[in-house]
């Protein structure tokens, strides 16, 4: 086919991108930019290029919410050559998305072992799963720490945080803390997740708070009456 010149122009997604292409001709090159193709200015959105090879991929990365051209030109005298080009592989899958959420019984008796339970899901919404994850929990002030279980990874009561090697995309981790309030009245707690390996894409669901409200357990003993 006759290319002097052939744009060949690609819509994406709003994500970021790693693009890997395919090029095979005998006489073609090609070049990648964003969104368009300006001989006078293609240094300023120019993407990558497939170098000195003709049959060997070449990677570019696109940025998030834009599109790219891929512009094929005729590197020979010949008027026609053949050339084909193809998207080989997408890396589209850049995030991961954490929620977390607490719940505690919202009455407790003071020095009575009562449960915080703390759960992290990988909601699925960033594509990837979620690794090197930590989860803030500290206690509060007038909450004794008991002991503590969980489903994946490890609590430290010293920091607080409870590390989960890998939470894959849809699956849900779950924390049981056993504590005992030293004092009474409305006691809130919060959890936070702090990070993990793979950006997290919404910030909205990293922290629950729950508040328990602490009473002195009341005892009655009989009264016995003596003649």
């Amino acid at each position: 086919m006759p290319i002097p010149a052939r744009p060949i122009p690609v819509l994406w997604s709003t994500l970021t991108p790693t693009v890997v292409g395919h090029l095979a001709a005998s006489n073609a090159h090609a070049s990648a930019y964003i969104n368009s193709y300006e001989p006078l200015t293609q240094s300023l959105n120019y993407l990558g290029d497939v170098g000195s090879s003709v049959t060997q991929p070449f990677s570019f990365t696109v940025p998030a919410g834009q599109n790219f051209i891929v512009q094929v030109s005729n590197t020979s005298g010949v008027a026609m050559c053949d050339y084909s080009f193809s998207v080989a592989q997408v890396a589209c899958q850049t995030s991961t998305d954490v929620a977390v959420n607490k719940f505690a019984p919202s009455l407790a008796y003071a020095g009575q072992v009562m449960s915080y339970t703390i759960t992290a899901a990988n909601t699925g919404l960033g594509l990837l799963d979620a690794t090197s994850v930590v989860i803030s929990d500290p206690l509060p002030a007038n909450m004794s720490y008991v002991g503590s279980s969980a489903s994946s990874g490890t609590y430290d009561d010293a920091t607080g945080e409870w590390a989960i090697p890998s939470l894959t995309v849809n699956t849900t981790a779950t924390l049981t803390i056993q504590v005992e309030p030293t004092d009474t009245g409305a006691i809130t707690n919060t959890v936070s997740f702090t990070s993990a390996a793979e950006p997290d894409l919404d910030v909205a669901n990293n922290t629950a708070s729950v508040m328990t409200w602490v009473k002195w357990l009341q005892v009655y003993l009989p009264l016995i009456l003596r003649p």
